[in-house]
């Protein structure tokens, strides 16, 4: 499908959080539940889990960004997390929102796999295990495909420019969202 062994995990993040601002923009912010859990709060984890995840590929206050944090939106003891959230809207039959809830999870999966990497963290929690290009290309790219807006070679392309000029580059999601 895709290869990926020559692009960076920092970059594979940036990108996976580009598509994710992508879809996240198809996800309805409107009152009401879907079988348990409130829509509005669902689109508002999403939204604060994609903040953090900027957070984290611009590089601000990286002190106070421990990779832990990312399993708040992955596995939340209450069950307010993105596969929650995934799992209430297939009950209901609303499969726009379920997809958007799984390509997010999955995004916010890479990229806290990514976090726990750099901080050379040795031990994972068990969901985090066998994320790779693999499921790079299965979780997020095949689904995101599917989504207007969310081309892969588009936005890889861009970065790959913008990293020519500088190979330090820092991406930020106000140039991200302006150049899609």
């Amino acid at each position: 499908m895709y290869n990926l062994e020559h692009i960076s995990g920092y970059m594979k993040a940036v990108i996976a959080a580009t598509m994710g601002e992508i879809v996240l923009r198809n996800l309805s912010d409107e009152d009401g539940v879907y079988l348990y859990l409130d829509k509005k709060t669902g689109y508002r984890l999403c939204r604060k889990a994609l903040d953090l995840s900027w957070e984290w590929i611009e590089r601000k206050d990286t002190d106070r960004i421990e990779p832990w944090i990312f399993c708040d939106y992955l596995d939340d003891a209450e069950g307010i997390d993105l596969i929650s959230y995934e799992s209430d809207a297939v009950a209901t039959r609303d499969k726009k929102s379920a997809n958007i809830y799984g390509i997010m999870n999955c995004i916010i999966l890479y990229i806290a796999y990514q976090a726990f990497e750099q901080a050379g963290k040795k031990y994972l929690p068990d969901y985090l295990w066998g994320i790779d290009d693999q499921f790079y290309a299965e979780g997020i790219l095949a689904y995101t495909s599917k989504i207007e807006g969310c081309n892969f070679e588009d936005i890889l392309d861009y970065c790959n420019r913008k990293s020519e000029k500088n190979r330090n580059t820092i991406f930020k999601k106000e140039e991200m969202m302006c150049a899609f």
